[in-house]
């Protein structure tokens, strides 16, 4: 018998599972009971009986609900995986598509359980992105990603984030904040804010923008290094500056037409960034789209903006799956979790650990 964990505050439907489902097959409409309209769009199946195949198929087929696949004997069936937004399992050698959490398969539901009932319309919206963007470039997926980080910005999910972390007066800044220096046909960038921790603001963003098309401009330039200043290479997108645009069009156009993550991607092979202790959303979303990813030991990951009531916005959604898998992207995501450098090289989202070379600084 398929074994389904119903969403805490919504009671089990009438029908026995596998006659719900055939129904949810023959009325698509029904799916809306699983969507944030309803309330709380997480759907957690047990991987261990033959049916949930089928049930992964039509949920993923008719429903917007996130669809989390739990495996507990660490068998991790291949066949589910296309029909899954992220996968938890207790191997301790999980394949490219699963994650086995270093908590706990529990404790990651839990996690992942809070952030929807928080933000379901970001978290559904996230998951949503990741399905999408598998058929996208990394440059048209960057676009989707961020109508979405539009709408969002306009949700009251965002709203109340927004009121509880009150924005403060801008400080102008009192130097370039990305700096460019060329030796022969190398060019080093660095990112120039180690008092905010490098957090992309717009004008960081703008800077770095310019000086990378400077870069695909000169065919004489072959290997650019993009560094950060500090202990940390980027601590995220600043806070501060988050809903502040009064034009969304306009902040949609500039996000995309100014993405650092697409500008280094078509740089290609030339680039190779090299981070240290934070490397949280906007940071790794725009390293993760780089050729050759170095990491110091103390370096971090995390995607943290489903908690803010929004998905990432400097292309985190068309970036990191190429490198680690949808499923592995949406477990960042939807679970909040901060991974380490050790973890990073194993799911590919750095090439290489490096404590000899000073990244920093």
């Amino acid at each position: 018998m398929l074994r389904f964990r119903w969403p805490i505050g919504l009671e089990m439907p009438a029908l026995p599972i596998p006659e719900w489902l055939r129904a949810l097959e023959a009325d698509p409409a029904s799916a809306e009971q699983f969507s944030p309209l309803f309330g709380f769009p997480l759907l957690v199946l047990d991987l261990d009986d033959a049916e949930v195949i089928a049930a992964c198929r039509a949920l993923s087929d008719h429903s917007p609900a996130i669809v989390v696949g739990i495996d507990r004997k660490g068998s991790m069936p291949a066949e589910v995986e296309q029909y899954c937004d992220l996968l938890l399992t207790a191997a301790s050698a999980p394949g490219r598509a699963w994650v086995c959490p270093e908590d706990g398969i529990e404790s990651a539901v839990e996690a992942i359980r809070r952030r929807v009932e928080t933000a379901p319309f970001a978290a559904t919206s996230f998951a949503r992105l990741l399905r999408m963007n598998t058929a996208l470039s990394l440059a048209d997926g960057v676009v989707a990603e961020s109508f979405a980080y539009s709408m969002l910005l306009a949700s009251s999910e965002f709203r109340v984030w927004r009121d509880a972390t009150p924005t403060r007066p801008l400080k102008p800044e009192a130097g370039a904040v990305v700096v460019m220096e060329r030796r022969g046909d190398h060019v080093t960038v660095r990112l120039n804010r180690p008092h905010a921790r490098n957090a992309t603001s717009s004008v960081l963003r703008d800077e770095l923008a310019e000086a990378l098309n400077f870069i695909a401009a000169d065919p004489s330039i072959a290997a650019v290094d993009l560094r950060a200043e500090g202990p940390a290479f980027c601590a995220g997108g600043d806070l501060n500056e988050f809903g502040t645009a009064s034009d969304a069009a306009r902040a949609h156009a500039t996000r995309t037409l100014r993405s650092a993550a697409v500008i280094a991607h078509r740089l290609g092979t030339r680039v190779t960034v090299w981070v240290q202790g934070a490397c949280v959303g906007s940071g790794i979303e725009i390293a993760a789209a780089c050729h050759r990813v170095v990491a110091k030991t103390d370096s971090f990951f995390q995607l943290p903006e489903i908690g803010f009531g929004l998905v990432p916005g400097a292309g985190g959604t068309a970036t990191l799956p190429p490198r680690i898998g949808r499923w592995r992207t949406a477990y960042l995501g939807l679970s909040g979790a901060r991974i380490n450098a050790r973890t990073a090289l194993a799911w590919g989202l750095v090439d290489t650990i490096d404590d000899t070379d000073d990244c920093g600084g």
